[in-house]
């Protein structure tokens, strides 16, 4: 029975993520746990499944987990809640079929529920422009349900070489519940194929192809009073743009795709710099394009969008006795553009609508940079997993976001450093394992809100942009106000027999923020979590 829901996991689930270390035999009725047999391997940091083969994990490695988390508090971002409950259902297997042949497998189901909310109507923050309310008093409730499908196989072809594949795979719905309501539609689907050559002893390259399709469909609709005007901002940035009435024409009058592609590669390196030390490294360019609208000569395609995506990542490794080192690394830029279009609908003899364009105007350039810089240790041993895990997580975040809507323009910059603190200590009791964890951490920032000016001097008839500066300072604090954070957690597991061992944790966390005048100052986030590996 338990080799069969194994071949059902991994058959329709699948994974990028890839291995390298060494495990230690466990002591009787404790198995290996998920999460800190992964990050050991050192491989996990890259997205080449040809690397699947290399992975030194125990033959099987799975784990089935409920969670539930309850967020409350002043203190969170403009498209957030003040009020938030989430639940869900995850699984994840590593399957080693063969000496040859190793497949991966997750699936998931999540809902997030959130109360008095407003900020952008898409899924997706980072999206190349947003649709927002014009204004704070139709806030209403919100539900995302999201459905998560992954799977990957690597298979070594030859003793030097091996070859994989692999698909992500996530579907989703979101609504609001209060006029001006919407409705959204999510399919996210990622591909890659890659392989995996060992020149020699102490050094392995691998290249892989990735494809990634995003397409969000987004209606708008109303069920309340039909008299009442309902306004949008057409944010193309920095919450400056169009304000739009809610009708017949225009973003929000149907149903309409956000759709982007892009097509990257990767290369990768692994380094046995020594029986103990390993280094793998990663380096990916993505070339990501796209529209709102349906790219049909019926239909009006709003805006089109292009960028670059490029970056590092990287993980060292040190292993001694029963301690390991590893160091977590990781750089990426991101450049995206978007072009408003300029049309003219015209209706043909035939009575058929056709879309006339005239030109585009760039109306966002959006640079971001991301950094991360971690280290773990892990000592000492209980049957397979560690005593202690003590570490630091370091990251780093900027953003520089052009606004244009000719003659004027919006610029703003901003950028925000953290670093949290974690030590974990497990303590065997009889058949179970008490593991009690701590985190403390510290963020700030800074930057510029706003740089409003001209291009040019506007006509006299020319009207000024509109912008929600609520949201504006709402999402500056939340990215550059000093904050600090304090977290606890306790962990029970018990080995119910030598291949099932069952767990529960509680978890909670505060977050502070100083010097904020248009956010609140207090997070307060309760996770709990119950499961089984085997």
């Amino acid at each position: 029975m338990r080799k069969k829901f194994h071949y059902l996991l991994l058959g329709i689930g699948g994974a990028y993520s890839l291995t390298c270390s060494d495990i230690y035999a466990a002591e009787p009725h404790q198995l290996a746990d998920f999460a800190t047999s992964v990050h050991q391997e050192t491989t996990t940091a890259g997205h080449n499944p040809a690397f699947l083969t290399v992975l030194s994990l125990p033959a099987h490695l799975s784990y089935l987990q409920v969670s539930a988390h309850i967020g409350q508090g002043s203190f969170y971002n403009y498209q957030q809640s003040k009020h938030h409950t989430q639940g869900g259902i995850h699984t994840e297997s590593y399957y080693r079929l063969n000496r040859n042949i190793t497949l991966y497998g997750a699936m998931g189901y999540l809902q997030s529920k959130g109360k008095d909310m407003e900020g952008t109507a898409f899924i997706n923050p980072s999206a190349p422009f947003h649709i927002v309310e014009a204004g704070s008093s139709n806030k209403g409730d919100k539900k995302m349900e999201t459905y998560h499908l992954q799977g990957g196989i690597g298979w070594k072809a030859l003793p030097q070489l091996s070859i994989g594949a692999s698909i992500d795979y996530t579907a989703a719905n979101y609504a609001k519940y209060k006029d001006l309501r919407h409705k959204n539609t999510l399919m996210d689907m990622q591909v890659a194929a890659g392989i995996n050559w060992q020149i020699n002893q102490a050094w392995a390259v691998g290249l892989s192809y990735h494809y990634h399709r995003n397409n969000e469909a987004i209606e708008f609709a109303t069920y309340g009073n039909k008299d009442i005007q309902y306004y949008s901002l057409i944010s193309y940035g920095n919450f400056y743009g169009l304000k739009e009435a809610f009708g017949e024409s225009g973003y929000t009058a149907s149903r309409t795709p956000l759709f982007t592609e892009w097509h990257g590669l990767s290369l990768q390196g692994l380094w046995y710099l020594s029986p103990r030390l390993q280094w793998f490294s990663e380096v990916f360019f993505h070339s990501p394009k796209g529209r709102f609208g349906k790219g049909t000569s019926t239909s009006v395609t709003f805006t089109t969008h292009e960028g670059t995506d490029k970056g590092y990542n990287g993980r060292l490794s040190y292993r001694k006795g029963n301690c390991t080192h590893i160091i977590d690394g990781g750089i990426s830029c991101h450049n995206l553009k978007n072009y408003e279009n300029s049309y003219k609908e015209s209706t043909d003899e035939s009575n058929v609508t056709q879309i006339i364009y005239y030109g585009s105007n760039e109306v966002m350039d959006r640079k971001e940079w991301k950094g991360k810089l971690d280290y773990t240790l892990y000592a000492g041993r209980a049957g397979r997993n560690p005593k202690w895990i003590t570490g630091i997580r370091t990251s780093f975040y900027a953003r520089n976001t052009t606004t244009s809507v000719y003659p004027y323009y919006r610029k703003q910059d901003l950028h925000q450093i953290e670093a949290i603190a974690h030590a974990a200590r497990s303590i065997p009791h009889r058949k179970g394992v008490y593991t009690l964890r701590l985190q403390a951490g510290y963020g700030t920032g800074g930057g510029t809100l706003k740089e409003d000016g001209l291009y040019t001097t506007p006509g006299s008839n020319q009207q000024a942009p509109f912008s929600r500066e609520d949201l504006l300072l709402q999402e500056f604090e939340y990215y550059t106000a000093p904050r600090s954070l304090a977290g606890t957690s306790l962990r029970y597991e018990y080995a119910w027999s030598e291949k099932l061992e069952l767990y529960g944790e509680v978890s909670y966390q505060y977050t502070r923020a100083y010097r904020t005048t248009q956010t609140g100052t207090d997070r307060h986030d309760i996770g709990l979590h119950i499961g089984c590996r085997f």
